[in-house]
């Protein structure tokens, strides 16, 4: 009787020392696919991504912001130099900017292109050559010139207003002024600027020039 309790008892302990094995290899191998999926999800680069909500959207660089914002302030829809460009930019600015507008200088007239002309006038009345307002390191306005710009692009004086001026300065409304309107706006430099416009058979014609009060400064 002894020895079939002996018998029975070292099968038992021979299915627990099997068990023990069997559940030490489970465990291994567990261990063994977790690490696998740690570092096939998780602990790759890929992983680590999947986990991180981003924005697909690309970021404009600042260099492209900055061209972007000087295109908005210097330049209308159809290429045409805004009030600010001839209030608020020195001369080397206003000739680069009318050149990568595809301005192009005719003798006696000013710049031209595409159903618009620009010309700058001194105090006395005479046009300022292309040389002169280039070399000017100021605001042209502020060397006492008037610019006169004529476009077809705009039918009618309002609709001109708000593109060439409003767009890209701080200005009044417009006032019935003469033959045409008038009003007051100004740019990052503070300056007054005088703007008048005109209707005509060749579309708007608006005059950008300096306060009196302005002129001296």
């Amino acid at each position: 009787m002894s020895e079939t309790n002996d018998g029975r008892g070292h099968e038992n302990a021979r299915r627990l020392n099997v068990l023990r094995i069997v559940y030490g290899l489970f465990g291994i191998v567990l261990c063994v696919l977790g690490l696998l999926y740690y570092r096939s999800v998780i602990g790759t680069p890929m992983g680590h991504n999947s986990r991180i909500i981003t924005s697909t959207k690309p970021k404009a660089a600042p260099t492209q912001k900055k061209a972007k914002l000087w295109d908005q302030l210097t330049r209308d829809e159809y290429d045409n130099p805004t009030a600010y460009a001839l209030a608020e930019l020195d001369g080397t600015e206003l000739a680069m900017r009318l050149a990568q507008q595809k301005f192009v200088w005719t003798t006696g007239v000013g710049w031209v292109h595409d159903g618009t002309t620009l010309a700058a006038f001194d105090a006395q009345g005479d046009l300022v050559q292309k040389d002169v307002i280039s070399k000017l390191e100021r605001s042209c306005l502020d060397a006492g010139n008037e610019f006169v710009l004529t476009t077809s692009d705009y039918a009618d004086a309002k609709s001109a207003y708000q593109a060439l001026v409003l767009d890209s300065m701080v200005g009044e409304e417009l006032v019935p002024a003469g033959q045409g309107f008038e009003g007051m706006a100004y740019g990052p430099s503070m300056h007054d600027r005088h703007i008048y416009l005109e209707e005509s058979g060749e579309g708007v014609t608006m005059r950008v020039s300096s306060l009196q009060s302005n002129e001296s400064s």
